[in-house]
């Protein structure tokens, strides 16, 4: 026979677990916003949340799905590069441009790779340069385009990849401090 103690334990039990990675995702989110303003709360937490493994995410977790949405979007960008170059409207200088957007975009997978070897041994500095570079590489992007004064043609996947780095510098700062 079930008592009281038991069916109470395991409706609380059921809410907890139920919670707790929500939880983990706002505050994570939270707290780096409170490091980064720049960073949006709502958009940390439906990055977070739109991979599975949150479900049962700790703060390492959280940063390996950061890294992972970091590399699916850059990996993304390359194929509309790439179609760009196709298109008889674009010019000599904007496919110079765009050769370095390509450029950018194909060492964020070995910027990654290396952020989390850095991450693993520990070495949180190191890591941190990594990602930083991904930030970094989106300027260059827009930049380009702007030199020669054209339309940058990938600002919102520069955006976006600009914000994504920086969930992931902001949870590894968490690590940080």
């Amino acid at each position: 026979m079930i008592n009281l103690f038991q069916v109470l334990f395991l409706v609380l039990s059921t809410i907890i677990i139920t919670v707790a990675p929500t939880n983990i995702i706002d505050q994570t989110c939270a707290q780096i916003v409170k490091l980064d303003p720049l960073i949006v709360h709502d958009f940390c937490v439906s990055t977070l949340k739109s991979d599975p493994r949150s479900d049962n995410a700790n703060l390492t977790t959280l940063f390996q799905i950061s890294l992972d949405m970091v590399q699916h979007n850059a990996s993304g960008v390359i194929p509309i590069i790439n179609g760009y170059f196709d298109d008889p409207k674009i010019t000599g200088e904007s496919k110079g441009a765009l050769s370095d957007c390509l450029a950018e975009y194909s060492r964020v997978s070995d910027a990654i790779t290396s952020a989390l070897n850095y991450f693993n041994a520990k070495d949180l500095e190191g890591a941190n340069v990594a990602i930083s570079g991904v930030s970094g590489g989106t300027n260059i992007c827009d930049t380009s385009f702007k030199q020669y004064n054209l339309t940058p043609l990938l600002s919102k996947q520069d955006d976006d990849l600009f914000n994504l780095a920086d969930i992931a510098l902001g949870i590894l700062e968490l690590f940080r401090s």
